[in-house]
């Protein structure tokens, strides 16, 4: 597992410059700059104590795992599937509103989805799933691979329609993804309560193992906590072992694709 850090900021003097060449061993231009490191590394370990003196950002951009982390988990989230389109219509409070229950303007955070979703015709390709720009707990599958792979493990469906006509989409499907009944132990995540509707939403950042459910006797699950920032909330969704390592056998997903629970 190798925890990521992005440095980044603006060059602009020599001497600024010239400390951060030396500590992170590259060669930089004038200006603003961004630098993705290893938190374990020795060039880390130096230029984290000038982050402050030098007025640079120092965050935690996400994980990587190794291979063998991602196949000995028996539950995992699923990062995300290729992207393409928007959700019509395309301003987030309207579209969010009008597709799910009791919708809270200021977070996000929703209940059910109520209506089917509005998308443009998907042109996939040689993608069998897809998700959607700024939706990131749907996922929609090409039909016929519906059909052979994700049908088989009971997962069901919906169908999504054309924007703006009262017709189906030809190309994909949307899974009907369950949310899961237990709360995990969240214990340690950063959160944020909404000043509307009081509501905990916890940060998207994905830092070291997604904490391991209490149970995993089930395929595909959607959180029941919500992640997040602005107006932006999502459950994570849960993968078995099982649909992981058939995903990635059949070359549909990689390996990093996946976070690991544990």
């Amino acid at each position: 597992m190798e925890i990521k850090r992005r440095i980044s900021g603006n060059i602009d003097s020599r001497s600024k410059k010239r400390l951060l060449e030396d500590a992170l061993k590259i060669k930089l231009d004038d200006g603003l700059f961004s630098h993705d490191i290893d938190e374990k590394s020795e060039e880390y370990n130096t230029i984290k104590h000038l982050a402050h003196s030098l007025n640079l950002y120092d965050r935690v951009i996400g994980t990587l795992f190794t291979q063998q982390e991602i196949e000995q988990s028996e539950i995992l989230v699923f990062r995300g599937a290729w992207v393409t389109g928007y959700p019509q219509p395309e301003k987030p409070i309207e579209f969010s509103g009008n597709t799910y229950s009791n919708s809270c303007p200021e977070c996000g955070i929703h209940d059910e989805q109520k209506a089917p979703f509005q998308m443009k015709e998907p042109i996939l390709g040689k993608h069998k799933i897809m998700q959607l720009n700024w939706i990131f707990d749907e996922i929609f599958v090409e039909r016929n691979f519906y059909q052979s792979f994700f049908k088989d493990f009971g997962i069901g469906m919906r169908e999504a329609m054309l924007y703006k006509k009262n017709e189906p989409v030809k190309t994909v499907l949307q899974l009907d993804i369950p949310k899961a009944e237990f709360a995990l132990d969240t214990n340690g995540l950063e959160f944020s309560t909404c000043p509307v509707c009081k509501k905990i939403k916890y940060t998207p950042v994905e830092i070291g193992f997604f904490p391991a459910p209490p149970r995993t006797n089930f395929h595909i699950l959607k959180t029941k906590e919500f992640f997040g920032s602005g107006h932006s909330a999502f459950n994570k969704i849960l993968m078995s072992h099982e649909i992981m390592s058939e995903l990635v056998k059949i070359k549909v997903a990689k390996y990093y694709n996946f976070v690991p629970a544990k």
